[in-house]
């Protein structure tokens, strides 16, 4: 007897079926590759926001304590002291009084840069306003007075109740459609709010063995005089001498902690201001300061620069602060607003 095997056929893939298998799998691939890739951006894209949204928060609170801080010395003849702004020129006409000590200066005329209107009439712009002006502190616990440092790593700790602060715009760049970018600097020195004050601030400059160098001294302190010993300023000295206040460019000594670029690509920084006018104001052609109904009712621009120091028969109760700033990763600008008293 012959045996025989049955042989069954086994059937195998064929190279249509391989190369259709293999698609779908680098398909799969990609489409996981894809979604991976679309999350981690979104998340990145958060983050970012995120972290502009801290910054701006940072910048605002900072702007707010230094805005609504007291600006002037003490005065028994004004309201509240005459310690605010509102309070200072309370008085006004020809009956207005220089401040005792002090002042408060602004750059806020209108826009440099008309951008577009949109549906509603409203035109949008980019402005490239300044402040600067004394603020005086409680005092007490450290967060309560200013403190300067430097050399940054070990120097010395200088500090006080009584400084000025500038906030200006210095020129960083452009976007990719040519928008031209700024960073945003604060710069601070101390003061001395009285001559006892400066006295006691210049012996311990001129003490022996200085500390830092003459003009390391004018970035920390406002100074009277650097011919000679060192003359720190007085709240009266920078009410009556503008050109002994703080200048509008970033710090020069090296390592100086209390003067800082506090943020970067910034597309407008706006001031706009509400008040009243007085009975002999003439300082702009328009007759309708403050009471023109606009998006920024009751808020405008001043008519030039603002200056307490001059007798602007303006009285300033508020300031609206605009912040535009441009994020290079979402490539879109964001806008944050803060009114602040006066």
């Amino acid at each position: 007897m012959i045996l025989t095997a049955n042989a069954r056929a086994r059937r195998g893939f064929t190279l249509v079926e391989l190369m259709v298998a293999a698609s779908m799998c680098v398909l799969g691939m990609w489409l996981f590759t894809w979604l991976y890739k679309q999350g981690l951006d979104s998340f990145r894209t958060a983050k970012a926001q995120a972290d502009l949204m801290s910054q701006e928060r940072s910048v605002i609170e900072l702007l707010r304590r230094d805005l609504s801080a007291d600006h002037f010395l003490d005065e028994d003849r004004k309201p509240n002291h005459g310690r605010r702004l509102s309070d200072q020129l309370r008085t006004l006409g020809p009956g207005y009084a220089l401040p005792r000590g002090g002042y408060f200066q602004a750059n806020g005329t209108g826009p440099t840069n008309t951008e577009a209107t949109d549906a509603d009439g409203f035109v949008s712009w980019r402005a490239n306003h300044a402040l600067r002006f004394t603020v005086v502190l409680p005092g007490g616990t450290p967060d309560k007075q200013f403190s300067v440092q430097t050399p940054a790593a070990g120097g010395q700790q200088y500090g006080g109740v009584g400084a000025e602060v500038a906030y200006f715009l210095v020129v960083a760049g452009r976007t990719p459609g040519g928008v031209q970018l700024y960073d945003l600097y604060r710069r601070q020195r101390l003061v001395a709010l009285n001559d006892d004050y400066a006295q006691a601030y210049s012996g311990f400059l001129n003490r022996p063995g200085p500390v830092l160098n003459m003009p390391d001294v004018g970035e920390v302190f406002a100074l009277r005089s650097t011919a000679g010993p060192a003359q720190v300023a007085t709240f009266a000295d920078l009410r009556a001498n503008p050109a002994l206040r703080v200048p509008f460019t970033p710090v020069t000594a090296a390592g100086r902690v209390g003067d800082d670029k506090i943020l970067s690509n910034v597309v407008s920084f706006e001031t706009k201001y509400t008040g009243t006018r007085g009975p002999t104001y003439t300082g702009r052609a328009f007759p309708d300061l403050f009471t023109t109904t606009n998006s920024d009712y009751p808020y405008d621009w001043l008519p030039a620069n603002f200056d307490t120091g001059n007798n602007p028969q303006l009285r300033l109760t508020g300031v609206q602060v605009r912040l535009r700033v441009w994020n290079p990763k979402t490539l879109h600008a964001r806008q944050t607003s803060v009114v602040v008293d006066l």
